[in-house]
C-alpha cells in the first residue's frame, strides 16, 4: 500500500473479518459481511479501471474461494493479480503504462 500510494494511486485494504480455525483449516464467519475469497487490496485506476490485488507470500496458495472469486471479478472485466513481490505490483502497472 505504501508503494502504491507513493505514486498517487488512490488504494485501500478490505477488512474481510473470517477467523481462521487451525483445527479445521477454514474460515468462520465472523459477522454477516464477511465475503471469502475477496482480495486483500483494491487500486482504483484512471478511466474507471480496479486493480484487486491478492497478497500472497512466495509459497501461499490460492484459496478455493479466492479462485473463485477472482474468476468472478475476471468476469467483470476487472484486473485481479496475484502479488508476492512489490515488483509484481510494479511491473504489472508499467506494462499496461500505469505510473510505476
Amino acid at each position: 500500500m505504501t508503494y502504491l500510494r507513493g505514486l498517487g494511486h488512490l488504494v485501500f485494504h478490505i477488512p474481510n473479518r473470517g477467523l481462521f480455525n487451525r483445527f479445521t483449516g477454514r474460515y468462520n464467519i465472523a459477522d454477516a459481511f464477511f465475503v471469502p475469497g475477496i482480495p486483500d487490496l483494491a487500486v482504483m485506476l484512471p478511466e474507471g479501471k480496479v486493480l484487486w490485488i491478492e497478497v500472497k507470500s512466495e509459497k501461499g496458495k490460492l484459496s478455493p474461494n479466492q479462485t473463485a472469486f477472482h474468476e468472478r471479478l475476471r468476469g467483470l472485466e476487472h484486473d485481479v493479480i496475484v502479488a508476492r513481490r512489490v515488483q509484481d505490483v510494479g511491473e504489472w502497472l508499467a506494462e499496461r503504462g500505469y505510473k510505476r
